[in-house]
């Protein structure tokens, strides 16, 4: 399951996990067939041991390919060697290929001329580019291309010679794959990969080995990766990265917008140089593909409103994608937080709301816009000193932060003395046996060590990876660890941590700006759930609107999923209705409303949804026997008879577990 911002993303993202968040699925699970070498080779053979630790090892292609290089050179016959290989194989059978791993292209010339098939494969379906490519022969794979040879033919695992090209770094090769033989990035491996895998994975790598270093070399291969990505984006409208997301005993691949991820990723890089250069890389790949907006809508209302579910996603290119409802990046969700308190400020009229609310709100969202700031270049250390500062002035601070698994907000207050973690308590993921998990909430401690805190703390904090270093390692280094107060909320149930730390960090920046003006705890307290409470009903409303302002692209099964889940809270509020109306609406708009009629006529409808329907109508002003007239009449036309339609009623049974669905405060509570 899936959360957001230091999580490790875990889309095999090999070292971009350490930068990243959003996901939490290992694609590494899916291992890959491969055949015993037991009874082909003898146990003393080098080639067997290399061979069975292919098994087990991915990495071990190397050796194989360092063994194979080894060969005799002959260019008539090589006997024995192999690459790839479960079996010898005769290099009578296969001269064009050991030509190509050579770069002989006299050889492969000649060949060409007598006829020879420049697509044949070997026993591993690898075509000679396949070997040009994978032993980086950039003239031979020129002249393979120029000749003929199939560009996207795949062989060993499903790989094309652009993944190989990508797998060994070959990106000279790439490019000439893609701009002169019209590579297809988005063939998919057997391991679920296309061609932005390999190079974001390896993009991640390079990144945490360049650090906050300089280093040319490191610099320069980074440029040819991000040109690369650029061209790969240049060639399609649907620039992903394929997560491989377990469900049951099989996998589900789930993409992310390439555009996403290289913006997550310049939050993390150590200078403002090459983070411009990746958030520039960024635009230009939406320009080929502009489906980010449509995600990121579509994450933003599944975060507010979770329902643990996965959906197929349109994004406006003629295909369907799967996004699942959990899971998001740290530095969005601060975003919509920022943008969300502007619009409930700009919302409010003067007249009608006090001074102190319109004063406290103008400074959460300053707060916030700073926050944006120090989440979105979270690894530059200039940023971590501009965060200290603001707090030496005391001004409140916030600070996005997490590990991998969970993301929570850290507020600090010099002048309350308060270190504030937002969402604590037992998270979606688990804790093991002998931690002693936090209530869920917002938790204060005590700073009894001001002296200890200085840049290095924030800069610790922006860039956390492990729980361990955030709860216990810094809170004692810093002097941070006796807790002095606590705002008990209800445990998150979904993996949407990264929306539900945003929800407690607005109460409890309420809560300390409150004190800060001399308000006394108690009153603050109740204020603060108070303005709390407000700008959540508005921001339920606003992200519906947004979502359906911008092309929606989930289905109607979303929609009724939230409404399902607002109905079937503990405690059924004033707010979590307006929030189901709202949602009501979308699903009979000119969007939703044909998708809305299938529904309403699926003649294998469940108990639920029977029951749904009913307070559809019952309790939100849905005329369902109108919409189901209409349905029918469209059915079968106008001018034909139409019987007694009506809402079907609800039989229930004796054998029937209970289902809850919670009507508001004013209404009768419908058991079934």
């Amino acid at each position: 399951m899936v959360c957001t911002i230091n999580e490790s993303l875990e889309l095999n993202f090999t070292g971009l996990g350490k930068l990243i968040a959003g996901g939490g699925s290992k694609t590494q699970k899916m291992l890959m067939r491969r055949l015993t070498p037991d009874d082909i080779l003898q146990p003393e053979d080098e080639l067997h041991s290399l061979i069975k630790n292919i098994q087990h090892k991915p990495l071990a292609l190397n050796d194989l390919m360092a063994f194979y290089a080894k060969s005799s050179t002959s260019k008539t016959h090589i006997e024995n060697q192999t690459l790839l290989f479960a079996k010898p194989v005769d290099g009578k059978n296969y001269p064009l290929h050991i030509a190509a791993r050579d770069g002989d292209t006299d050889t492969i010339k000649n060949l060409l001329e007598q006829g020879y098939d420049i697509n044949k494969k070997d026993l591993r379906n690898i075509t000679a580019l396949h070997i040009a490519v994978l032993f980086g022969q950039h003239e031979t794979a020129l002249m393979l291309i120029e000749n003929g040879a199939e560009v996207d033919s795949k062989g060993y695992e499903d790989h094309t010679p652009l993944h190989f090209a990508l797998m060994k770094h070959h990106y000279d090769i790439a490019k000439i794959l893609i701009s002169e033989g019209k590579a297809d990035p988005n063939q998919i491996t057997s391991e679920g990969k296309n061609a932005f895998n390999y190079i974001m994975d390896d993009l991640g790598v390079n990144l945490l080995m360049l650090g906050e270093t300089h280093d040319k070399v490191l610099l320069k291969k980074i440029d040819s990766m991000l040109d690369t990505i650029s061209i790969l984006a240049a060639t399609t409208n649907t620039c992903y990265y394929i997560d491989a997301v377990e469900q049951g005993d099989s996998y589900l691949s789930v993409p992310i917008p390439i555009s996403m991820l290289l913006n997550v990723v310049s939050c993390y890089v150590a200078t403002l140089d090459l983070k411009n250069k990746l958030l520039l890389l960024a635009d230009t790949v939406k320009i080929y593909d502009p489906s980010e907006d449509i995600y990121v809508y579509a994450k933003n209302i599944l975060h507010m409103f979770p329902t643990g579910e996965t959906y197929k996603l349109n994004i406006g290119t003629g295909e369907d994608i799967w996004i699942q409802s959990e899971g998001h990046f740290g530095n969005y969700t601060t975003l919509l937080a920022s943008h969300s308190l502007d619009a409930y400020l700009l919302s409010i009229a003067p007249s009608q709301s006090s001074e102190l609310k319109l004063d406290i709100l103008s400074t959460l969202h300053s707060i916030y816009e700073s926050a944006v700031y120090f989440s979105s270049h979270a690894g530059q250390k200039e940023t971590a000193l501009l965060a200290f500062e603001q707090y030496e002035k005391g001004e409140t601070v916030l600070l996005p932060s997490g590990w991998e698994g969970h993301f929570v907000d850290i507020i600090i207050s010099k002048s309350q003395s308060l270190y504030v973690v937002a969402n604590s308590g037992a998270r979606y993921h688990g804790e093991s046996p002998d931690y002693q998990g936090d209530p869920a909430g917002i938790l204060f401690y005590k700073i009894i060590e001001p002296d200890a805190i200085d840049a290095d703390f924030f800069y610790a904090i922006l860039n956390n990876e492990e729980q361990i270093n955030l709860e216990l390692e810094n809170a004692y280094l810093y002097g941070v660890f006796e807790k002095a107060d606590e705002i008990i909320r209800d445990t998150q149930v979904y993996g949407n941590c990264g929306w539900e730390s945003h929800r407690d960090a607005v109460e409890g920046l309420f809560y300390i700006e409150l004190l800060n003006l001399g308000i006394n705890e108690v009153e603050a307290k109740s204020l603060a759930q108070t303005y709390y409470q407000e700008w959540d009903h508005f921001h339920g409303i606003y992200v519906i609107d947004q979502y359906m302002a911008n092309n929606p692209g989930l289905p109607l099964e979303a929609l009724l999923d939230m409404f399902k889940e607002l109905h079937q809270k503990d405690h059924f509020s004033f707010e979590n209705h307006d929030h189901a109306q709202k949602l009501a609406d979308a699903m009979i708009s000119p969007h939703y409303i044909d998708e809305f009629k299938v529904w309403l006529n699926d003649p294998e409808m469940d108990l639920v949804d029977k029951l749904i329907k009913n307070i559809l109508q019952e309790q939100h002003g849905i005329d369902v026997e109108l919409l189901l007239q209409d349905s029918m009449n469209e059915i079968v036309g106008q001018d034909s008879e139409i019987i007694d339609i009506t809402v079907e009623p609800i039989q229930i049974e004796n054998n029937i577990p209970h289902i809850d669905i919670i009507l508001p405060l004013d209404q009768p509570q419908l058991m079934i």
